[in-house]
């Protein structure tokens, strides 16, 4: 197998202007780099010996020519990305992903990232914007940040399972089982095929759907992807493909007396305690950081269906995760000004 990858990537980092070219070529059998070049200057001479060429050619044009109105108005950065996977002469996935960082809070100091991807370029960049500017609305919603339990949306929702149980499912860790013992009406899949196509992983193994609630993803279940690190060390990775959050029984009565929380980013940390950052009140963004014991409940509700996709980076290495969630709610231990961080 080989897997092709063209980047293209504007926007501000650090306080700075970018603009971001990387093309690399991988043999996932021999677990080797076979071309890589992150010193193009300009895309016209990105696509050389790369599939599909003209294609290619006039969506990466297309996007550069519309994303400095982009980045003006809504985004902190934004990325497109293709990946071909094929071996010899047959191709096995053609993923086209588009995304980036949609700036948030009055002050504008914090961002959430979201993307969506397909296998053909058309209207990829209006898309994204409807997709944007939904979760945006969510985060405009939040009012009044008090009490132990919160209404949260389909973004945050996904962005919670993804770490508390997506990468908890990506190695037997124990841990996993702390937080399954507290979902109510919730069911969490693993699918190969559902918004990102993973019919086949990288090293040509036909993916299987798996219950996370009740096992691991493995070699065997198609869950194995290669890339390359910061300094082009080539790894093979047990990663999540499309994360599917669904409710046994649909509890549609959103109780509007109940505070709604916004989560644009959450990771968790080697002492086993949530770090997110969410929208308070004020419209600013601030950090919390929550003991994973101190989640007292996590309870599936509305069935209306939220479908997008971002970019997870593990050990550096770069992975398209596609994600379809709904409404939940979320208790907590202590009231949540007490998890808040003001430094």
């Amino acid at each position: 197998m080989q897997k092709s990858n063209l980047y293209l990537g504007k926007g501000k980092m650090l306080k700075s202007y970018y603009t971001v070219y990387d093309k690399c070529i991988i043999d996932c059998e021999k677990m080797k780099i076979c071309e890589s070049d992150n010193k193009i200057q300009d895309i016209y001479n990105f696509f050389e010996d790369f599939p599909y060429e003209q294609l290619y050619y006039n969506m990466f044009k297309n996007f550069f020519e519309k994303s400095d109105k982009l980045l003006e108005d809504c985004f902190e950065w934004l990325e497109l990305q293709v990946e071909v996977l094929k071996n010899k002469n047959k191709v096995f996935r053609n993923n086209i992903y588009i995304g980036g960082n949609v700036k948030i809070g009055e002050k504008k100091k914090s961002s959430f990232p979201v993307g969506i991807i397909k296998n053909n370029g058309n209207e990829l960049l209006e898309n994204l914007v409807e997709k944007a500017y939904l979760i945006k609305k969510w985060s405009n919603k939040v009012e009044k940040i008090y009490g132990k339990k919160f209404y949260i949306d389909p973004y945050s929702t996904s962005i919670l399972f993804h770490e508390l149980i997506g990468h908890y499912s990506e190695e037997k860790n124990d841990l996993k089982y702390t937080i399954l013992n507290k979902l109510y009406n919730i069911e969490v899949y693993d699918e190969p095929k559902m918004i990102v196509d993973y019919t086949i992983d990288d090293l040509g193994k036909y993916g299987k759907t798996v219950d996370i609630k009740r096992g691991y993803l493995n070699s065997e279940s198609g869950n194995v992807f290669i890339g390359k690190d910061n300094n082009k060390i080539v790894r093979k990775q047990i990663r999540q493909r499309n994360l599917n959050i669904v409710n046994i029984k649909d509890e549609c009565n959103i109780n509007g007396d109940i505070p709604k929380l916004f989560i644009c980013k959450a990771g968790v940390n080697i002492e086993k305690k949530i770090i997110a950052m969410i929208v308070k009140d004020d419209k600013d963004v601030k950090q919390i950081i929550i003991p994973i014991e101190d989640i007292e409940a996590i309870i599936g509700k509305s069935g209306e269906m939220f479908q997008y996709t971002n970019v997870c980076i593990k050990q550096q290495i770069p992975h398209y995760i596609g994600y379809n969630s709904i409404w939940s709610m979320l208790y907590l231990k202590k009231d949540i000004n007490s998890y808040m961080q003001y430094k």
